[in-house]
């Protein structure tokens, strides 16, 4: 069974700089599909945490599902740079969100019940190493 929680790092904070380095430098750029607005929204959340419902009124998605297919396709882009491959327990749905975070159940006394994601510590280090986003100690 894969635990969709395990923060256990996939890759440094180098090699995730280097990764998102190719993507944006790809044909497809980062732009794509509102994809560093993703990046900071996420970033810029309590924690890092953030689920789709927020993402997508962050970002300005029509709703969940479309910041959930973007954010996976990006995930993906992302991963194909780490030669990473999440996996996963259904062999259609590979979970590529669990490139840029891994997950967290909500805790019962929260008031809103919906299923988290976590930015990576490491893709968090080299966002800010990049100076892609402005750190913030209060976000941590």
């Amino acid at each position: 069974m894969i635990d969709f929680e395990d923060p256990t790092p996939i890759a440094t904070p180098e090699e995730f700089r280097k990764a998102l380095l190719a993507v944006r430098d790809s044909e497809k750029g980062i732009y794509d599909h509102k994809e560093l607005p993703m990046i900071e929204a996420q970033y810029y959340s309590p924690k890092h945490t953030i689920n789709t419902t927020q993402l997508a009124e962050k970002v300005g998605f029509t709703g969940y599902s479309e910041a959930n297919l973007n954010y996976g396709i990006l995930a993906h882009r992302i991963a194909d740079e780490l030669k990473y491959v999440p996996g996963s327990p259904n062999p259609n749905c590979d979970h590529w969100w669990r490139t840029l975070s891994y997950g967290k159940t909500p805790d019962q006394n929260e008031e809103i019940q919906f299923y988290k994601w976590v930015m990576r510590p490491e893709l968090v280090q080299a966002l800010e190493k990049m100076g892609w986003v402005k750190k913030n100690s209060d976000l941590s």
